[in-house]
């Protein structure tokens, strides 16, 4: 299964060793995970563009998971048989731990936004006026509108949670 001479669950260690890709991801949880368990069942793994695909989401490139050439075949089969074991685990019986009512996150953040903006836009907006220039006028109007739409979007959202 695993290539002789070399340690258990490591990652790279003999740099005369030709990798290749045994998965592309769409996340770097995914691949990281992957490499993770094929670590601990002795494979050398190891996840790379990771934060290409952090940043981007996966939308512009993807994380790779990589091992030994030499180990493909095996890593492969080691890899169906990962999936395979977490496809059969039934989620509605599993114990999952003390359940608990999260909490909602407050609104405070956001309605101190929406005060910074309107102060912001006020100020701005006076500054362009005794300037007579318009540019900034128009970026005090714009901060003035997005503190209008935060503001708008957070008060249906504090309305909708006080119906429930």
């Amino acid at each position: 299964m695993v290539s002789e001479g070399r340690q258990r669950g490591t990652m790279f260690l003999e740099s005369d060793q030709s990798t290749a890709v045994l998965a592309t991801t769409r996340s770097a949880f995914e691949a990281e995970t992957i490499a993770a368990a094929l670590r601990h069942r002795g494979f050398a793994a190891q996840a790379v563009d990771t934060a290409s695909a952090q940043v981007w989401s996966g939308a512009i490139g993807s994380a790779k998971v990589l091992v030994y050439e030499r180990d493909l075949e095996a890593a492969r089969e080691e890899l169906r048989r990962i999936r395979a074991e977490g496809a059969a685990v039934d989620w509605d019986s599993a114990d999952l731990g003390e359940q608990f009512d999260a909490e909602r996150p407050s609104s405070r953040f956001t309605w101190t936004t929406v005060l910074v903006l309107v102060l912001v836009g006020l100020v701005v907006v006076s500054a362009g006026t005794r300037r007579a220039d318009p540019v900034v006028q128009a970026i005090g109007g714009a901060a003035l509108l997005l503190a209008l739409v935060i503001g708008a979007v957070a008060w249906m959202t504090d309305t909708r949670r006080e119906r429930h």
